[in-house]
C-alpha cells in the first residue's frame, strides 16, 4: 500500500516523538514509576516419565525517577545605545521523570563588575524555536523579581530568549551583564539548587549549573545581525525525497557607523544538497556589489552575491550603511530516505570591517538557528506467510501455501483454536506501533461467542496493548522492521460456519496522528468447523456441585460471583466443573452477555479460560464420571465507560460427545475500590510433606481498605494461611498464621507513601476474624502452606482458591495454587538485585519485595531450583525472559548445579532457558536420562537486564 505521510509543526512532531519515546519499549527508557511484573518457570520430567512445570512467585521491579536537566550556553554581543538584542538558550529535561523547572533573569551577573543596568530585560519562551520572539508567545520573567514555572516531560526541552535594551546613554565600550537562572524542583515543592547543568565549557563564565551569564559590550561601529528563516517545502507525495527548504538570510546594520566587506557565509545542513535549478537569489542584488571609496574590497575582491561551492554558500557585501540590510535565499534539496523527525539546524554568519579600520573584525556574527522537521511517512504491510510446516495441523501454517494475502486454515474441530500467522512489516519512516484487528467475518459469521486475540510468534503469549489506547499491537518496530504474529480464533463449543468464512484484519499505525491513520488489510480464512456432536460453579462447596446432577449448583438465573473490575483491566473468575454423569466425557468452555448466548459480551471486551497453571484453555481434558476440573475465566475489559454499573458474565460448559451442557452467571461491579493478588502458582508437595507459596497483595484503588484473606476453597489437601510480622534486609520475614493472629496486632507492609517497610495494626474485618489495613499503593506478602498427609494419593492434584477481598465494598481478587502430590517435589523461586554499574555483581542482597532501578542500570535475576524430594527428576529446565522495557545484559549463567554439573544457557530473543544437573540413568535401561536433579540436590541461574535508557 502507499505509506501516508502528514507535515507537522517541530512543536508537534517533537510531542509526538515524545509520547513515542515514552510508551515504546525499544525507543527509550520506562516513564519513572513503572512497575514491570514478571514470573518464571522450570520445566521437568518427573520419575513416572511424565512432563510437568512450575511456576515462581511473581517478582516486580519498579523504575526508578532520575532527573537530570540541561541549559545552555553563555552568550556575548555587541550592541549600539538604545539597541535591543537576544540572547538563545535551551533548557532540556534529560531524565525519565516529568519536572518542573523555574526560570528567572537578573541584572548583573559573576563575570565582574559592569556598567549598570539594562533599560530592560526579558525572558521569552520561543515555542516554534525560530530563535526570535513571535508574537503569542509567552513572556516568563523579567528583571523586576518575576519568574515562571515551565513543565517538561521526560526529554521536554524548551528554547528561551532573553531580550534586553541598552540604555540610550550607554557609552562606548561599556559593558552590561544579566543572568538567566532555571532551577529544577525534582520532583518536589522547592526548586532544587544546581540541579540543572549548565552545558558551557567550565559551567559557563560562573562556574555554577543552574545559570547561563550573557554580556553585551557597547560600541559605536557598526553593529551587525543575521536573521535566517527556512520554509519547509512539502511537495505532497508519499515520500520525502523530492522535498525541499528554501532558506533566506538578512544581514542588516544596526550600529552607528556603516560596515564594509561583509563575508557572508552559510554551510548547508548535513543530508542535503544545493538546489542548482533555484540557485541563489535576492532582493536587492546591487547592495551586494556597491563600492565606494572606502571600499577595500576584501583584499581585492569585489562585492558579490554568494556562490555555492563543497556544500558552502558564500558571498560579500561591500557596503551596509547605518539601518541598511541585504538579503539572499537558496533552496536546498533532501537526501533518499531521510528519517522521518530527522531536525535540519543551520545557521549563517557574517563578519567585516566595523569600524572602518580596513580589517575584518576577530568575531562573526551568528544568525539564529533553523530548525526544519523532516515529516514522518507512516506506511505498513500485513500480509500471510505461504508456509505450512504442519502440513495441513492447525499450527499457525498456511494451508494454500501460497503468499496471496490470504492466511488460510482448512478446517478445526469445534471448540478449537484456531491459528493464522501473519507478517507485519513496517514501511514508514518512523519507529512506530501497530494496532491489530479482526472486523467483521463474511460470507459465513463465525459463531457466537468466538473470541479472536492475537499472540507473538510463539501462538502463546498475548501481544499486550504496549501504546495504552486499548488495542493489542506489535511493539515498537523500526523502519523497515518485520514482525511475526498469530491470531487465533478461540471458537465456542457449538455452532458452525457455511463454508469459508473470510474475516478482514488490518495493521493500522498508533503513532499516524492523522484522522484516517495508515493501515493494511490482510484476509484470515476458516474452510469448515468439523461438526462434533455437568454442574459448573464458583466454588467445589456449592451446594449441589458434584452431586447425581439432580441440584444446579450456581443456577444460571442468578450472579453467584459479583467481583469488583475497572476499565482497562483483567478480572479472573473461578470456575469449578463436575462430570456428573456417568461417561467420561470433556467439554468446551463459552462465555457470552445473556443465558441464551444470543447476547455477546460488551463490544471489545475478551473472555478467555485458563487452567491452574495459567495455560490458556477452551475444552476441559477428558473427566472420568464424579472427577472435577478447576479453571478460571479471564475477563479483559478495554477502557471507556462500562456498559453498565455492573455488568453480567455467563459461562458454560458444553460436550461434544454427549450434549451435555451447563450455564453459570457471574457479574462485575465498576467499584472505586481495587485490590490486586498475584500470582497463580503451580508445584508439587510429597505426601507427609508441604510446600508453600507467596502471594503479592496490594492496593490499587483510590482510597484504603480493609482487605480480609482468605482460603474459599481447597479441593484435596489441607493449608495455613500466614501473614508477614517483620521485615529484614528488603524481605518480609517472620511469617504466622492468620488464625493465631488477633486484632491490635502488627503485620508488615510496604508504605507507599514513606517508600518503607512498616508495621501496622491488623484491624477487624467484621465477622470475627482480622483483615490488613493497606493505604492507596501500599503492598504486602502474603504466604499459602499447603501440606500434604502421609496417606495423600500419588499423582493426585490439589487446587486451592486464596481469595483477598475488601471488607467495605465488593473488590475481591482470587490466585490458584496448584500442587501435585509425589515423590517429586521440585521448587523454584526468583528473586532480584539491583546491579547499579551493570558489573555483574549484585549491589545488594536478593530480594522479592522492593527491586528497583533506574533507567541504564541492571538488575540480577536468580531463579533458585531444589529437588525436595526423593526422587529424580530429569530434563530439568529453568525459562524466563528479559521482561518489558528491559534487555539481556551479558549471558545467562548456571551459577551452581551438582558437581561435574552439565547444564548450560541458552538465549533467544529476549528469553532464556537454562538446563541444569548431570546424566543419571533413572530407570536402569542402560541410557541416562540428561539434566537430573536427585533429591535434596539444588541449582542456581542468574541472568541479568539492563533497564533501558533514553
Amino acid at each position: 500500500m502507499s505509506p501516508a505521510r502528514h507535515p507537522a509543526s517541530r512543536a508537534a512532531l517533537g510531542s509526538l516523538l515524545l509520547i513515542l519515546a515514552l510508551t515504546m519499549a525499544e525507543a527509550a527508557s520506562p516513564p519513572a514509576g513503572t512497575e514491570i511484573t514478571n514470573q518464571a518457570a522450570i520445566s521437568y520430567v518427573d520419575a513416572q516419565g511424565r512432563a510437568a512445570d512450575t511456576l515462581t512467585n511473581a517478582v516486580i521491579l519498579t523504575v526508578n525517577a532520575v532527573y537530570a536537566a540541561t541549559i545552555e550556553a553563555d552568550r556575548v554581543l555587541e550592541a549600539a545605545p538604545a539597541q535591543l538584542r537576544s540572547f538563545r538558550h535551551r533548557l532540556v529535561n534529560t531524565g525519565n521523570a516529568d519536572d518542573v523547572f523555574r526560570v528567572a533573569v537578573a541584572q548583573d551577573s559573576d563575570r565582574g563588575p559592569d556598567s549598570g543596568d539594562f533599560s530592560f530585560v526579558r525572558v521569552y519562551r520561543d515555542s516554534n524555536g525560530n530563535g526570535v520572539v513571535d508574537a503569542g508567545e509567552p513572556l516568563l520573567a523579567d528583571a523586576t523579581g518575576s519568574s515562571a514555572d515551565i513543565a517538561l516531560a521526560a526529554g521536554g526541552l524548551a528554547d528561551l530568549i532573553v531580550q534586553a535594551q541598552l540604555p540610550g546613554a550607554a557609552a562606548e565600550n561599556a559593558v552590561y551583564d544579566l543572568t538567566l537562572t532555571a532551577q529544577a524542583y525534582r520532583g518536589g515543592s522547592v526548586p532544587v539548587t544546581g540541579s540543572v547543568t549548565d552545558l558551557g565549557a567550565a559551567k559557563g563564565a560562573d562556574g555554577s549549573d543552574d545559570t547561563n551569564e550573557d554580556r553585551v559590550t557597547v560600541t559605536f561601529d557598526a553593529v551587525l545581525q543575521v536573521t535566517k528563516s527556512a520554509v519547509y517545502e512539502d511537495q505532497g507525495t508519499a515520500s520525502v525525497d523530492d522535498d525541499t527548504i528554501l532558506y533566506s538570510v538578512s544581514v542588516r546594520n544596526f550600529g552607528q557607523n556603516v560596515a564594509r566587506d561583509i563575508l557572508v557565509t552559510d554551510t548547508l545542513p548535513a543530508n542535503t544538497s544545493f538546489n542548482l535549478a533555484y540557485g541563489v537569489q535576492s532582493t536587492d542584488e546591487p547592495a551586494w556589489n556597491a563600492p565606494n571609496a572606502g571600499d577595500d574590497g576584501a583584499n581585492g575582491a569585489p562585492g558579490a552575491l554568494p556562490s555555492h561551492a563543497a556544500g558552502t554558500l558564500s558571498g560579500e557585501i561591500d557596503n551596509l550603511a547605518t539601518g541598511a540590510s541585504a538579503d539572499f535565499s537558496y533552496r536546498v534539496d533532501l537526501a533518499d530516505g531521510l528519517a522521518g523527525g530527522a531536525e535540519l539546524r543551520n545557521t549563517a554568519s557574517a563578519d567585516g570591517d566595523l569600524d572602518l579600520n580596513a580589517a575584518t573584525d576577530e568575531d562573526a556574527v551568528e544568525s539564529n538557528q533553523t530548525v526544519s522537521t523532516v515529516p514522518a511517512v507512516y506506511g505498513v504491510v500485513l500480509s500471510d506467510t505461504g508456509a505450512n510446516p504442519g502440513n495441513g495441523v492447525n499450527d499457525g501454517g498456511d494451508d494454500d501455501n501460497t503468499i496471496n494475502d490470504r492466511a488460510l486454515v482448512d478446517a478445526v474441530d469445534a471448540g478449537a483454536s484456531v491459528r493464522w500467522t501473519q507478517t507485519v512489516t513496517h514501511t514508514g519512516t518512523v519507529t512506530d506501533n501497530f494496532n491489530l484487528s479482526v472486523a467483521a467475518c463474511t460470507p459465513s459469521p463465525f459463531p457466537d461467542g468466538t473470541v479472536f486475540r492475537y499472540y507473538a510468534a510463539d501462538g502463546h503469549s498475548p501481544l499486550t496493548d504496549s501504546t495504552g489506547d486499548g488495542v493489542p499491537d506489535t511493539g515498537p518496530l523500526a523502519p523497515g522492521d518485520s514482525r511475526t504474529v498469530v491470531l487465533r480464533a478461540m471458537l465456542p463449543p457449538d455452532g458452525d460456519i457455511a463454508g469459508d468464512a473470510d474475516c478482514a484484519t488490518t495493521a493500522t499505525s498508533s503513532a499516524d496522528p492523522s484522522a484516517t491513520p495508515a493501515s493494511d488489510p490482510s484476509t484470515v480464512r476458516l474452510g469448515a468447523i468439523n461438526d462434533p456432536a455437568v454442574d459448573i460453579a464458583n466454588s467445589i462447596g456449592a451446594t449441589g456441585f458434584d452431586d447425581d446432577g439432580s441440584v444446579d449448583a450456581d443456577p444460571v438465573a442468578a450472579v453467584t460471583t459479583t467481583l469488583a473490575a475497572r476499565t482497562g483491566a483483567t478480572v479472573s473468575f473461578p470456575l469449578h466443573l463436575a462430570n456428573e454423569g456417568t461417561l467420561s466425557d470433556n467439554y468446551n468452555l463459552a462465555s457470552a452477555g445473556s443465558a441464551d448466548f444470543a447476547t455477546p459480551v460488551p463490544d471489545g471486551w475478551q473472555v478467555l479460560f485458563e487452567d491452574g497453571s495459567g495455560a490458556e484453555i477452551v475444552r476441559t481434558p477428558t473427566l472420568d464420571p464424579g472427577a472435577t476440573f478447576a479453571f478460571r475465566a479471564v475477563v479483559r475489559i478495554p477502557e471507556g465507560a462500562p456498559p453498565a454499573s455492573t455488568v453480567s458474565l455467563f459461562f458454560r460448559a458444553r460436550s461434544e460427545v454427549t450434549g451435555a451442557a451447563d450455564t453459570k452467571q457471574d457479574a462485575l461491579s465498576f467499584d472505586f475500590e481495587s485490590i490486586r493478588l498475584v500470582a497463580d502458582q503451580a508445584g508439587s508437595v510429597q505426601a507427609c510433606g508441604s510446600t508453600t507459596y507467596t502471594h503479592l497483595l496490594a492496593n490499587d484503588g483510590d482510597t484504603a481498605e480493609a482487605v480480609r484473606l482468605e482460603v474459599t476453597a481447597q479441593s484435596l489437601l489441607t493449608h495455613q494461611l500466614l501473614l508477614p510480622t517483620g521485615f529484614a534486609g528488603g524481605e518480609f520475614t517472620g511469617f504466622r498464621r492468620q488464625l493465631a493472629l488477633s486484632v491490635g496486632e502488627s503485620v508488615a507492609i510496604r508504605d507507599a507513601s514513606a517508600d518503607a517497610f512498616a508495621l501496622v495494626a491488623l484491624v477487624s474485618d467484621g465477622a470475627g476474624g482480622v483483615a490488613v489495613p493497606l493505604d492507596v499503593d501500599d503492598e504486602t506478602r502474603v504466604q499459602v502452606k499447603v501440606m500434604a498427609p502421609c496417606g495423600a494419593g500419588q499423582d493426585t492434584t490439589d487446587v486451592l482458591e486464596l481469595q483477598a477481598s475488601v471488607v467495605v465494598g465488593t473488590a475481591t481478587q482470587r490466585n490458584t495454587d496448584r500442587s501435585t502430590v509425589g515423590d517429586t517435589l521440585l521448587t523454584i523461586s526468583k528473586r532480584g538485585a539491583l546491579d547499579a554499574g551493570c558489573d555483574g555483581t549484585p549491589d545488594f542482597g536478593f530480594q522479592t519485595a522492593n527491586v528497583s532501578a533506574a533507567p541504564d542500570q541492571c538488575v540480577i535475576w536468580q531463579l533458585s531450583l531444589a529437588n525436595q524430594g526423593g526422587a529424580v527428576v530429569c530434563e530439568v529446565t529453568a525459562n524466563d525472559a528479559a521482561p518489558p522495557f528491559t534487555s539481556l545484559d551479558g549471558s545467562p549463567s548456571v551459577f551452581s548445579q551438582p558437581l561435574p554439573g552439565a547444564g548450560s544457557c541458552t538465549v533467544s530473543g529476549a528469553a532464556i532457558s537454562c538446563t541444569v544437573g548431570n546424566s543419571i540413568d533413572r530407570d536402569g535401561d542402560g541410557t541416562p536420562e540428561t539434566h537430573c536433579l536427585r533429591g535434596g540436590e539444588a541449582a542456581e541461574v542468574r541472568f541479568g537486564v539492563r533497564l533501558q535508557a533514553n
